[in-house]
């Protein structure tokens, strides 16, 4: 699977959303990085890969504080993410990027079809109704 520029942006910005932290905004380093994978489901590696494409873009600012280190998401973050390009390739682009984060999302979860009847607890052969 292509781990794109769009996917790891769609990434970061899903990260702040589920983090309830919206434009102007700040995260810090270390919480972003510890929900990075269990929200995207991608590596340590894209997030940093992502920060540093997103910084040089301006889409977010890094601010380095004592110890601490904040992510800030701008509103051209937004804008890229949610279609701020009007090509129909850009348009197509974000769509294969929600793909595949939905992909790695639910591959990080350890979701399987094959574990259905185990998060429902039951056993395959069992036919009693669901209620």
């Amino acid at each position: 699977m292509k781990v794109t520029y769009t996917v790891r942006a769609l990434a970061l910005v899903r990260v702040f959303s589920e983090l309830h932290v919206h434009v102007g905004g700040r995260l810090y380093m270390d919480d972003l990085r510890q929900e990075w994978r269990r929200i995207t489901g991608l590596r340590q590696s894209d997030l940093r890969l992502a920060l540093q494409e997103m910084a040089q873009r301006e889409e977010i600012v890094i601010h380095e504080a004592d110890a601490e280190t904040l992510v800030e998401l701008t509103q051209a973050g937004i804008d890229h993410v949610l279609g701020g390009h009007t090509r129909f390739s850009s348009f197509i682009d974000r769509l294969r990027a929600r793909m595949v984060l939905a992909r790695t999302a639910r591959r990080s979860t350890g979701f399987r079809i094959g574990a259905l009847p185990e998060l429902l607890g039951r056993r395959v052969t069992d036919n009693r109704p669901y209620a």
